[in-house]
């Protein structure tokens, strides 16, 4: 199964192969699979070119091979999927229990197309995880935001929070599997009991009441629900179960243009949150995002966007070139040359990689306490710091995984930390 995309979407794979391999044996060469999965993704126009790319190839190569896309692919461009794979079946997000039937009947060479929308939620599943240490939880689907940009509503409908009762029993399960890092996920995770009266800083209150020595890693925060909660987040992030990171994304530091893109905040109100943040915890790690070459954005508006980054100093930012989600607002309106958009993109990230190197440097000699979570990409052993910042030891000893350990940081690099054990 190759998977792409939010860590929501790593759910999705977790429960599918947990379902799956109650009856079929889950092979990880595709030269040995008599079914080929793909995970699909479709919030950039790279990605999905990328995965259309990967299922084309994969009928070239494997022509007598089964094809299945799942994801969120399915659910709005089916009909680019048939272009490329015409008798590939399909199920989409909101489908996860039907994943036997339709690898039972896609063996047998009939086509099967599970698609459209629904509530249930994606708790309670038995699964397949990625990493035994980490228990990927979602708690809600769907968002309240219209973005102008954004194709992701169509795909996940309304917002839909899910029972509380059920998301602490997820969470339950994880920690008594041994999971001891908990991602909270969600297209918004503040946006989470709006619709049920209910607050994420409630859930949060609930979820470290859990008996456990484990860590929550709370998914982004939409500037627009995350302000009016402030205060609340800020007293229950005191809590040492809580990583001390938020992802915040800007997407651009004009207000004209977050008005063009359906933000629902302005930059004031988002520099506030930072603020009232920073003023309590000050080694937060703050990750956001910025959108650069939306439609009609100026070069003064760009300027706009770098001075924002770099007073706000984030740890981490990702920065996207605007692309056009067919059938959203923003893709009828006049795009921006792509040489001006590529220009932007270079500048602004060679400004956000200058910031995180000398965020990551201050780490320096600093004495941490540190979670294992898994092996480093390369080598070594990784772990997480109270702020989530990833840092890699030299060590081979995998008892350590699941564990805190005590380091000094002794090297910085962009992506992430070296420490020594003490």
């Amino acid at each position: 199964m190759d998977t792409y995309g939010c860590s929501a979407n790593q759910a999705v794979s977790e429960i599918m192969l947990g379902l799956l391999s109650n009856n079929f044996q889950i092979i990880s060469k595709i030269d040995e699979a008599d079914v080929i999965i793909i995970n699909s993704c479709i919030v950039k126009s790279p990605t999905e070119a990328k995965i259309l790319f990967r299922i084309k190839k994969i009928v070239q190569e494997y022509p007598h091979k089964k094809l299945i896309v799942a994801g969120c692919m399915p659910e709005v461009y089916s009909t680019k999927i048939r272009k490329v794979a015409p008798n590939a079946s399909m199920i989409g997000i909101h489908h996860l229990s039907e994943i036997e039937n339709v690898v039972e009947d896609t063996l047998r060479g009939k086509q099967r197309i599970e698609i459209g929308h629904n509530s249930i939620p994606k708790l309670g599943y038995p699964r397949r995880r990625i990493n035994d240490r980490i228990g990927i939880v979602q708690i809600a689907q769907g968002c309240i935001s219209n973005c102008s940009y954004c194709i992701v509503k169509r795909v996940m409908g309304p917002l839909v929070s899910y029972p509380e009762e059920l998301i602490l029993d997820e969470v339950k399960r994880c920690v008594l599997q041994g999971c001891k890092e908990i991602w909270l996920t969600a297209q918004d995770t503040t946006a989470y009991g709006l619709d049920r009266g209910s607050t994420l800083p409630s859930l949060l209150q609930s979820i470290i009441r859990i008996e456990g020595d484990f860590m929550v890693r709370v998914g982004m925060m939409n500037p627009a629900t995350a302000y009016p909660l402030v205060d609340d987040l800020i007293e229950v992030f005191k809590n040492s179960k809580l990583y001390k990171f938020i992802h915040l994304p800007l997407q651009s530091g004009s207000n004209a243009i977050l008005r063009q893109m359906k933000r629902d905040y302005s930059v004031e109100e988002f520099l506030d949150i930072v603020k009232r943040i920073r003023s309590v915890f000050q080694d937060i790690t703050l990750s956001t995002d910025i959108i650069v070459g939306f439609p009609s954005e100026t070069d003064t508006q760009f300027n706009e966007s770098l001075d924002i980054i770099e007073l706000i100093q984030p740890s981490l930012t990702n920065v996207s070139k605007y692309g056009p989600r067919e059938q959203t607002p923003a893709a009828k309106l006049s795009p921006l040359l792509s040489q001006t958009i590529k220009a932007r993109s270079r500048k602004i990230t060679e400004l956000c990689r200058k910031i995180t190197r000398e965020k990551n440097n201050e780490w320096i000699g600093r004495e941490e306490t540190i979670l294992i979570v898994s092996r480093g990409k390369k080598s070594g052993l990784e772990g997480r710091t109270n702020t989530y910042k990833p840092v890699i030891i030299n060590s081979q000893n995998h008892e350590f995984i699941g564990k805190f350990v005590r380091v000094i940081i002794i090297d910085a690099k962009y992506s992430h930390l070296h420490g020594k054990l003490i």
